[in-house]
């Protein structure tokens, strides 16, 4: 059995779940940076920060390109395929027509 505690998050067996973080509103968001990293003393090196974010991102969009790339090609040639499969299709049905007489 899950139901709402006061705070927001889901109790499921007597234990507390966290709130699915794709179902946060703009503010809930705002408010849970603010405070994890409001009172945060240590200093971040920006620079470091950035390059392992932009590496992460750009793999990701190499790898999402990649493979979109894979599908369009078997996309295409399945279409490829089909039309010549019909065109096949087509061609014995005319050579059957020719041979039989009908």
């Amino acid at each position: 059995m899950t139901s709402k505690s006061d705070s927001g998050s889901n109790v499921h067996q007597g234990k507390t779940l966290l709130q699915n973080p794709f179902e946060f509103s703009d503010d809930q968001i705002l408010n849970n940076v603010y405070r994890t990293h409001f009172h945060c003393v240590q200093k971040c090196n920006v620079q470091s920060l950035h390059t392992v974010a932009s590496t992460v991102i750009n793999h990701s969009i190499q790898i999402t390109d990649t493979l979109l790339t894979k599908v369009i090609i078997l996309l295409n040639g399945l279409y490829v395929n089909i039309i010549f499969f019909n065109k096949l299709k087509k061609c014995l049905i005319l050579r059957m027509i020719v041979l039989t007489g009908f």
